[in-house]
Order: structure tokens, then sequence, then C-alpha cells
């Protein structure tokens, strides 16, 4: 490893960002930097498989995962695998022996074996244990403090996960005010976006395909100043190319449809953090809303 290298995941994860937006990718090639998006994306696959299985996965040779670790500064593949192997090493190694031993019963599951129900809660279950495993703890507090702190928060979500934008900005806003989910209809995001500025919070969520106009309105609210907090499925996602500040949900799965279940857990540990740090301001907030609720006779008992 030499001196330009970099030293660890988050400094590769860096370098694939500037890679992107200096538009670079024609020194590197497309499919080396797919293979560097997959290693970035599955750390733990990355620290365990060989340069062999790495390069047939992405039907190349190994001479093209070896020239991707040099152009990125490192003397050859094997340096290249210790920031992989270093970040497992340092991880919380509970959840890195349970995503190796799921990636290896997965292999020698079939379809035949399982139900549908089956086989999705074992491909949720990996996608909440890798979740787990790139979960950055100071980033989640951080998270957690610009939404206590923010004086108008907006939470954003189009397309596949416009409910789950909905579901956060509808319990946030029961203990907290100033609090809107965007995109609805009858208002463009442009002029949802332009009453926000600095002391204010955008929460951007959006997973693979991602949404262009999620990314453009990220993208905006940095010009004019606001936070910006992001849920999405991949460090190489534009989401989290926009800020530091990215809660990583994986979403992995051979269905038409996005898998969720990560993004929603992170959205209620979000509002279980959020509700412990406003503590006796929530409470208060929520016993209003209660009254209201029992003089309309809003909910229906059970």
């Amino acid at each position: 490893m030499n001196s330009k290298s970099p030293r660890n995941l988050e400094e590769l994860r860096q370098k694939y960002v500037q890679i992107i937006q200096k538009g670079h990718q024609k020194r590197f090639g497309v499919r080396s930097l797919k293979i560097l998006k997959k290693m970035l994306d599955s750390p733990t696959e990355a620290a365990v498989k060989s340069i062999s299985e790495i390069a047939a996965e992405h039907e190349t040779n190994t001479s093209t995962v070896t020239r991707l670790a040099q152009r990125l500064g490192f003397k050859g593949f094997r340096d290249y695998q210790n920031i992989f192997r270093q970040h497992v090493k340092e991880g919380p190694h509970y959840y890195s022996a349970q995503v190796k031993t799921f990636l290896q019963t997965a292999h020698s599951r079939t379809e035949a074996d399982e139900s549908t129900l089956q086989q999705i809660v074992h491909e949720e279950w990996g996608n909440v244990l890798a979740t787990l495993e790139s979960h950055n703890k100071n980033r989640f507090e951080e998270a957690v403090d610009l939404i206590v702190e923010a004086e108008h928060v907006c939470i954003l979500g189009l397309r596949s996960v416009y409910s789950l934008a909905f579901y956060l900005a509808y319990n946030l806003s029961l203990i907290r005010n100033d609090v809107v989910a965007l995109g609805k209809p009858g208002h463009s995001l442009a002029e949802d976006l332009a009453f926000l500025g600095r002391g204010d919070l955008l929460l951007a969520i959006s997973v693979r395909p991602y949404t262009k106009d999620t990314v453009a309105a990220c993208r905006e609210v940095k010009r004019q100043g606001t936070d910006l907090v992001t849920i999405t499925d991949a460090y190489s996602s534009p989401l989290a190319a926009e800020t530091k500040n990215t809660l990583i949900a994986s979403g992995k799965g051979p269905y038409f449809f996005n898998p969720l279940i990560s993004a929603v857990i992170y959205a209620e540990a979000l509002l279980s953090e959020v509700v412990k740090s406003l503590g006796s301001e929530a409470i208060m907030k929520l016993k209003r809303i209660e009254k209201l609720f029992e003089r309309m006779e809003i909910e229906a008992e059970g």
C-alpha cells in the first residue's frame, strides 16, 4: 500500500465518490467500477472471497481486478482486500459471523426447499444483518441530533418509498413541530424546497433504481445551506455521495419490488431515539394530540 491509497473503507468509499463526481469513469473502466461498487456494498463478502471468485462473478479475469486495485493506489489485490478484512475485523464480530454463516447456508438452499414466505424471510434477514454490519453509530447519532435540533424537518421519498416517507413524517409530527412530507399532489418539489434554508433539515429516502428528483432535491438543499440526512441502500448510491450523514439500509433480493425492511427498521430506530432525546417535550405534544383525537373520536376501540 502506498501513501496515496485509501487507508480504510471510509476513505475507499470517498475515493469512489470522487471518481464519479470528477468524471474519471473512463480511466477505471465500467466493469472495474462495477466490481468496486459491489465490493463497497458487500464488504463482508469482499473480505472473504478470492480474487478468482470476484472476477468470475463479473465475467472477467483476475488481471482486471488487479488493475483496479493498482489504479486505486494499492500494490495489488491482497493490499486492496486487506481494507475489507480490516473493516470486518474492527467491526461488530457477532454480526460479521452471522453474515458469513448466512452466506454459507444461502448457497446450499434451493427454491424447492422453501415456501415463498420462507425465501423472503431469509432474504430480508440477510438484509438486516448486512445493515447491522454497515451501521455507523456516529452517523446515526448525528442524524438524530439534526432531526431534534432542526427548525423545520422535511421528509422526501418518492415512488416506492413514498409510503415510508409518509410513515416517518406522520410519526415524527406526533412528537415535534414543523414536520412535513414532501412530494404531495399539487406541489412541485421546487415549491416545497423553496422555504428551506440554514437550520432546516431534509431527510431524503431513495433506493435502487434511484429517483432523479430526489437526488436533485438533495443537491439543491445543499446549495441553500440546509442540512441533509439520507437513507439509501448502498454507499455507491447517488444519495450517499451528497452527504456524510447517510444511513445504509441493505435491500437486496431477486424481486420486482424494493425490499424495505431494513429501511423501515432505520425509520423506527430514528423515531425511538428522537422521542428519547426530546423527552418531556415529546410527551406534552403527544398528550395534546391524544386529547384532540379523543374529542374528535378519531380512533375506534378494539
